[in-house]
């Protein structure tokens, strides 16, 4: 993994140690970099100074939803390849379970919540307004 500011004429790559490639990864308005490893082990929070933490230990981060205060993700269970959508506080690291049915990846996009379920279908929530953006 590499960082590049987009706003230079030049474009000086930067290397990015010890964060793996993963489809679980989102980038802050801080340039903070939120990712979880392909095995499901948290979500880590990697700073722009390079300092890493875990943030939510049981959830694998999908996206930072607009504001850039929370995402969302799955809270995946041992020995499965799903679990349940979380809402994700990134300043509190509080979470919250916005539905139980079981799913493997969850999605916000204009106004909806739109998820897989482990049987490969494609499913949407009605307009949501629990997330409160």
């Amino acid at each position: 993994m590499q960082r590049m500011p987009l706003a230079a004429r030049r474009w000086p790559w930067t290397p990015v140690s010890s964060v793996e490639g993963t489809a679980y990864i989102a980038f802050a308005q801080d340039s903070a970099i939120w990712w979880s490893p392909h095995l499901g082990s948290g979500t880590h929070r990697r700073t722009n100074s390079g300092r890493d933490s875990l943030v939510f230990p049981r959830n694998t981060i999908s996206q930072i939803l607009p504001g850039g205060h929370r995402a969302i993700g799955v809270q995946f269970t041992t020995a499965s390849n799903s679990g349940t959508a979380q809402l994700m506080d990134l300043e509190s690291g509080v979470t919250t379970t916005l539905f139980d049915t079981p799913i493997v990846e969850v999605r916000y996009t204009m106004g909806y919540l739109v998820y897989v379920l482990p049987d490969n279908t494609l499913a949407t929530d009605e307009p949501v307004r629990r997330l409160e953006l």
